[in-house]
């Protein structure tokens, strides 16, 4: 994602628009569909890489937790 800092964690919601998660984002989604999170990472250097995001989804009823590494 251009313009955003590297390694910030990025999300989509189906085939929709990349969006910005960053650090304690609140966001609630316009349309349903899969969530994808990635680093924003330009050069995809795997070795460089180390650490892991906490993510946590709510939903009407509930929520659920996911750690991404």
């Amino acid at each position: 994602m251009p313009g955003a800092p590297v390694m910030a964690l990025v999300g989509r919601v189906g085939n929709g628009p990349a969006f910005l998660v960053g650090k304690k984002a609140t966001i609630t989604m316009q349309q349903a569909g899969p969530l994808q999170l990635i680093a924003n990472d330009p050069d995809w250097r795997k070795e460089d890489d180390e650490g892991w995001y906490r993510v946590e989804v709510k939903g009407p009823d509930r929520s659920v937790a996911i750690a991404v590494h």
